[in-house]
């Protein structure tokens, strides 16, 4: 189960560096969620660096400010991903040269035009525009579902992860309730987490 981090959805739309720091609790459980499958990768662009966290800051510039402890924590989390390969700009799947169209606007040459042609779902950060839903990105007559990833809740609902925990027989019911709770997924809120123009399905599937 691949993902594809979206640097698409770091565009500048926080009010302030400790409000991001804040959000990103709910990516680095879903992180830890991909990687905890065995064959769970994560890819992004290698200079995912130069994304834009509000106005006028990028994350290159988080070293500068001053952080409490736990924000440390999460910054500190972040840029181990970060620095982790693979680096799919490095060995792009998708021709730049080709049209990817998504709400009217040619995604190429990011990794919403790679997720699609990859087959693979995108891992997202707190965007209005792409928090917990599924996109559509039409490249010619073709269209792709792609499903982009907030928060851990929705992600256990589009992949099953809830449902078929790792490292846990199903009838170790304690085992899975740790499981749960360490990723912060309930039943219910699972059950409540997609939109509804983003029905279950695998994580992707070319219309």
């Amino acid at each position: 189960m691949n993902f594809i981090l979206n640097e698409c959805s770091l565009h500048g739309q926080f009010e302030s560096v400790e409000a991001f720091l804040k959000s990103l609790e709910a990516n680095l459980k879903c992180f830890r969620l991909v990687r905890s499958q065995s064959d769970g990768e994560i890819r992004k662009i290698a200079d995912f660096y130069k994304c834009k966290i509000t106005k006028d800051q990028r994350l290159g510039d988080l070293k500068q400010f001053p952080k409490s402890e736990e924000l440390l924590r999460l910054m500190i989390a972040l840029d181990k991903e970060m620095r982790t390969e693979p680096y799919w700009d490095l060995s792009a799947a998708h021709d730049y040269g080709t049209a990817y169209w998504l709400d009217g606007e040619d995604v190429a040459a990011t990794a919403v035009a790679e997720a699609a042609e990859r087959n693979e779902g995108l891992l997202s950060f707190d965007s209005k525009r792409y928090s917990d839903c599924q996109l559509v990105v039409k490249k010619g007559e073709k269209e792709h579902r792609v499903i982009s990833v907030y928060r851990p809740a929705y992600l256990a609902h589009v992949s099953g992860i809830l449902f078929n925990p790792p490292h846990f027989p199903s009838h170790d019911i304690r085992g899975i309730r740790r499981f749960r709770k360490l990723y912060g997924l309930r039943e219910a809120e699972v059950l409540t987490a997609a939109k509804p123009c983003c029905p279950v399905r695998p994580i992707l599937q070319p219309v």
